[in-house]
């Protein structure tokens, strides 16, 4: 299984565990791409999934960069 699948199930296993109901993943449309899309309570998360072997290339937070939190906002 190559990393960034094996992170995006992780993740979902993790929001699964505090009641999160998966919606879709890898999902797409015309603005972008969303790695999960979750539910709890009437109210949708949509996730990016950043997943590292370690730390040599930086926190994972460091590669959602501004333009990708914008093209992620439009996607939503």
């Amino acid at each position: 299984m190559r990393l960034g699948a094996s992170g995006e199930r992780l993740a979902a296993g993790w929001l699964e565990a505090r009641g999160y109901q998966m919606i879709a993943t890898n999902w797409h449309c015309a603005y972008g791409e969303a790695d999960l899309i979750a539910e709890s309570a009437g109210e949708l998360i949509f996730v990016e999934v950043k997943t590292r072997r370690g730390d040599s290339l930086g926190a994972p937070e460091e590669a959602v960069t501004a333009a990708k939190r914008r093209k992620l906002i439009a996607t939503a």
